[in-house]
């Protein structure tokens, strides 16, 4: 199984993605050794049973199944590349019969990366972005997943933990968007799910529901190694706009959207990355 790495391109629906592989050259690079180059903190290699930090969810249509049921990493039948000494485990779901949203999963343990200290957020300001393996585990499974990280203006937490200035919570925030059964602080600048900022009676998505930064993936059913920049992000314009044009540094979350009906997919080693500083010789 080849294991490969494309060029990303900017697409309209607010991220990065990659066609299935066609065989054309053009766009592939050696995966392995380019994953290698790379200095990373590690977020999770699913080596560790049962997995912690995550969470899951889906849309709760009837019928659908998930399984395993639980986080769990399962035993790859061979490795990723020919340098790695065994071939370990990864992340693997299949989530079917979905309607709606779909399944995601996401990271929320962001103090537990190494270099992160004991801080309830990981600081990217010196990080590229997020890189990650994934591929299919059967030919008919959905092509397209959405990784996206959560900042401050895109987490209602944010002002929870005191990451907006005293100036920027008097413009930015607004007391009525937080639901008063989340001790959210004062105001938040945007929610989980939307609500009636205007006291009409109707939900404002656009005022108050959160859009975390991110980018499509497009996937095959070969391994194929990602790196996905914090630059390139981009929301995906039903929530409310972010003060900023990509994700503040300040990380406080992680999460993998698999949008639509059925799913068969493996992901590994998600890890935010940046190059290597070459060492003086």
């Amino acid at each position: 199984m080849r294991a490969t790495t494309a060029v990303v391109a900017f697409i309209g629906c607010g991220g990065e993605t990659l066609p299935p592989d066609t065989g054309g050259g053009s766009q592939l690079m050696d995966a392995c050794a380019e994953a290698a180059s790379l200095e990373t903190a590690l977020i999770a290699d699913f080596e560790a049973i049962p997995v912690v930090n995550w969470f899951a969810s889906n849309d709760m249509t009837p019928g659908g199944v998930v399984e395993p049921a639980i986080l769990a990493g399962s035993p790859l039948e061979a490795p990723k590349c020919a340098t790695d000494a065994t071939a370990g485990s990864a992340f693997h779901v299949r989530a079917i019969g979905f309607t709606a949203y779909g399944y995601s999963f996401g990271f929320n343990g962001l103090n537990a990366i190494p270099g992160a200290g004991a801080a309830i957020y990981f600081d990217a300001a010196a990080w590229t972005g997020v890189s990650m393996w994934v591929r299919k585990g059967s030919p008919d499974s959905n092509s397209s997943i959405f990784a996206s990280v959560s900042d401050r203006f895109t987490d209602p937490a944010g002002d929870f933990l005191g990451l907006f200035s005293e100036e920027e919570s008097a413009q930015l925030l607004a007391p009525n968007q937080c639901p008063t059964d989340q001790a959210m602080g004062a105001g938040c600048y945007c929610n989980f799910n939307a609500v009636d900022v205007d006291n009409n009676g109707m939900t404002d998505p656009l005022l108050s529901q959160c859009d975390r930064f991110g980018a499509g993936i497009g996937i095959a059913t070969e391994w194929r190694f990602f790196k996905v920049p914090f630059a390139r992000m981009r929301q995906r314009a039903y929530g409310r706009p972010s003060a900023l044009s990509q994700p503040d540094s300040a990380i406080l979350g992680l999460d993998i959207g698999l949008d639509g009906e059925n799913w068969d997919f493996w992901i590994d080693d998600i890890a935010f990355y940046r190059d290597a500083v070459a060492v003086p010789q």
